[in-house]
């Protein structure tokens, strides 16, 4: 029976990250006024989200709202009302060992290895209609018989995802319709099928996504190259022998039921 003994130490949490702090000095981290906009309480602290440009931290713009320790990271405002940026990063420790690797076939590897991971985002708010959110990664194993695994074990360095934001419809917690051009982490329903594959190393896709929101309905519009992910720093380019485009709309089912959720895609 092929075993996988699973040691982590996983626990991501948000750091501060010194290059991000230089992002936003001291001349930017201004006192916010007492009375924030009343439409800041109708928002709610975000869930965590394995794609962390996902999170909506304009809440916090209320003093009122500001609980965790890393809230201070969290809305940094930059001088103008409605602009702030929004700073993240995660440690990820990871050993892995397998008893009976490939049901026993081939050489076994009976030391096991240890993976870690490295990531870094900073997102800028300009008001309610534009955005930019770069994160960088850094991945790394260690004492693995044969080396890094290709596109999954290793990548010193490089951009994990870069994009600018329109939104063409805002809306309170979420734009009605944004629009979304440069590097991005694609990730749906249970990540069966279009996934940013959480391993050492996430998969990225570099094009455009539009993201329309009627009502409960979330529907995206795609069209995306994969990116090809090398071991060194700053190497990752476009994959042209493939593309991706499509539609996917999915909608919460709120009622209790064994359906959670109702997923359509539609690609080629």
């Amino acid at each position: 029976m092929d075993r996988v003994v699973d040691c982590r130490a996983c626990g991501t949490f948000d750091l501060a990250i010194v290059a991000f702090l230089l992002l936003a000095p001291p001349c930017f981290a201004q006192s916010v006024p007492t009375h924030a906009p009343t439409a800041a309480s109708t928002l709610q602290r975000p869930a965590s989200n394995l794609d962390r440009s996902e999170e909506n931290w304009r809440f916090l713009q209320d003093p009122s709202q500001r609980e965790d320790f890393w809230d201070p990271l969290k809305y940094r405002p930059l001088g103008r009302e409605g602009w702030y940026v929004t700073l993240a990063g995660e440690f990820r420790p990871f050993y892995e060992i397998y008893d009976n690797y490939n049901w026993g076939a081939g050489p076994q590897d009976r030391n096991g290895y240890y993976l870690q991971r490295f990531m870094g985002s900073a997102d800028w708010h300009f008001g309610d209609r534009a955005r930019v959110f770069l994160e960088l990664r850094s991945g790394d194993v260690f004492g693995r018989n044969g080396g890094p695994r290709p596109s999954q074990d290793k990548d010193t360095l490089d951009v994990s995802q870069a994009f600018a934001g329109v939104s063409v419809i805002p809306g309170d917690q979420k734009p009605k319709l944004e629009l979304k051009l440069g590097r991005q982490e694609l990730n749906y329903g249970e990540g069966s099928l279009l996934a940013i594959r959480e391993l050492n190393v996430r998969r990225t896709f570099d094009g455009v996504k539009a993201v329309i929101r009627p009502g409960d309905w979330r529907i995206d519009l795609l069209a995306f190259r994969p990116a090809r992910i090398k071991p060194r720093a700053f190497d990752d380019g476009i994959d042209s022998s493939q593309a991706l485009w499509g539609a996917w709309a999915t909608r919460t089912i709120e009622m209790r039921s064994f359906w959670r959720q109702a997923d359509v895609i539609i690609s080629g």
